[in-house]
């Protein structure tokens, strides 16, 4: 998974199994976010992510959410690292999802996948291909809370982080690259945070990362999410070998 990528997918994630739905989505929204690579003083745009959300009936006539996410790179960061990345998913509105799409392409390298989760039977059919491998039709166990990389990061929204103590683990189970993925959380307290002359009072999660060839520390992202009725998450900020990455909300359309 590339830096670009698990900023995208930990920027906005976060589960707690036991945790009951408190928060509702928007039957309609976009939020866009800037990525800025920062060392010492200076800032660089690296590039964008735009998502949508959208409300509406599937084939079977029940209503589910459609949700989009397109990260790409600025212009002149493309001669670094050019990234043009498309995530997609259908899910309902207890959030069980039903169908996965991924389109990336990051430095040249490409990834064409689809997930069809059949939560009754506890499976996942992948239909996958990249550069390097042909494609192929598998088939995966699922646990009965999976969810995919775009439903997870909706599902989070609506968990009651304003019951935690500071401390508290949370734990994230998602299926992608052909594996049931955990990842660990922690919650750190509150804090208002000021962006383009805007306070956010914000909840503060602290994910459990990988120490290795991105980042120094096990404890080297934290990500602030709004403390009102919609959480957002409005600003990221991770500590990697040389500078920060961070990713900052930049407009909000409901």
């Amino acid at each position: 998974m590339s830096a670009y990528r698990l900023i995208l997918f930990l920027c906005f994630s976060s589960y707690i199994s036991s945790a009951k739905t408190q928060i509702t989505l928007p039957s309609s929204e976009s939020l866009t976010y800037f990525v800025y690579y920062k060392y010492s003083e200076a800032y660089v745009k690296a590039g964008k992510v735009d998502f949508k959300l959208q409300k509406t009936i599937d084939s079977s006539k029940k209503s589910v959410y459609s949700a989009k996410i397109y990260g790409k790179t600025a212009t002149y960061f493309d001669v670094f690292y050019k990234v043009r990345d498309e995530y997609g998913s259908v899910f309902s509105l207890d959030y069980k999802p039903h169908y996965f799409i991924r389109r990336v392409n990051e430095g040249g390298f490409w990834i064409k996948n689809d997930l069809y989760f059949d939560m009754d039977s506890l499976k996942v059919k992948c239909d996958i291909e990249d550069k390097k491998n042909p494609r192929q039709i598998l088939e995966f166990p699922i646990d009965s809370m999976t969810k995919d990389m775009v439903t997870a990061i909706y599902y989070c929204r609506s968990l009651p982080f304003d019951q935690m103590k500071i401390g508290d683990s949370i734990n994230f189970p998602v299926f992608i690259d052909n594996q049931n993925f955990m990842l660990g959380f922690t919650y750190r307290g509150q804090q208002t945070i000021l962006i383009e002359g805007i306070d956010y009072p914000c909840f503060i999660i602290e994910p459990d990362l990988v120490k290795g060839r991105i980042f120094d520390s096990n404890h080297a992202m934290k990500i602030y999410i709004t403390s009102d009725h919609r959480r957002i998450p409005v600003y990221i900020e991770a500590k990697i070998k040389v500078g920060y990455i961070l990713a900052i909300l930049n407009q909000i359309d409901r």
